[in-house]
């Protein structure tokens, strides 16, 4: 579907050789390696909903002054249709409602998002506690990775800054489904140093992206 933020993002020969970069990933190690592209990490609402009520108040002040309007009622006349189309813009535009939203909400949002989504998804029960998910969300331009508990006995946080930054690096420069199946390729190296694979391994997780 061309909704699907999977296929906007990587298109069909993208998604299938970012899936084909896992399953290969998994011959060597234990590990499951989840990858998940969803839209947003956050409705912001709020943001919306400010950024129409300041636009609508201060165009209806203007153009109150400017024709001569006088009163409250003269001022609510412009405002209530100006506020929603203001609104209704910013709900259809992404773009616009992002420059509303500070850094710091966005990044809250992807690592709560991130999280949740690694348990909802079943990540945290696989045998060994051995799942990472690589997390990315269109909207914020932002990823995350969040490994098990298992992996993070035995690896750095710091190991996966340099796959996160060579995805935001790909998604820049138009090259999504290469970065990523990089970032993949990264993280099952830095898995089979840890947890190589072992006689009867089994395949916990579908390979296939999340969104």
């Amino acid at each position: 579907m061309a909704n699907d933020p999977v296929t906007r993002l990587l298109g069909e020969a993208g998604r299938r050789k970012v899936e084909e970069s896992i399953r290969a990933a998994e011959t060597r190690t234990s590990g499951e390696i989840v990858v998940m592209v969803v839209e947003s990490s956050a409705r912001y609402r709020h943001q919306a909903m400010v950024g129409a009520l300041l636009s609508s108040m201060a165009l209806s002040v203007a153009s109150a002054h400017f024709l001569g309007g006088d009163g409250m009622w003269a001022f609510l006349s412009l405002f209530v249709p100006l506020f929603v189309a203001f609104h209704e813009l910013l709900v259809r535009m992404p773009s616009l409602r992002r420059l509303l939203a500070r850094k710091a909400e966005m990044e809250e949002a992807v690592g709560r998002a991130s999280l949740a989504a690694f348990y909802e998804k079943g990540i945290t029960g696989t045998e060994g506690r051995t799942g990472v998910l690589i997390y990315i969300s269109l909207f914020e331009r932002m990823v995350r990775v969040v490994a098990d508990r298992g992996i993070n006995d035995k690896v750095d946080e710091g190991a996966w800054t340099g796959v996160v930054e060579g995805i935001v690096r790909g998604i820049r420069g138009a090259d999504a489904a290469g970065a990523l199946s990089a970032a993949v390729e990264q993280c099952g190296r830095l898995l089979e140093s840890h947890f190589p694979i072992q006689s009867g391994d089994r395949n916990e997780l579908s390979d296939r992206i999340r969104s």
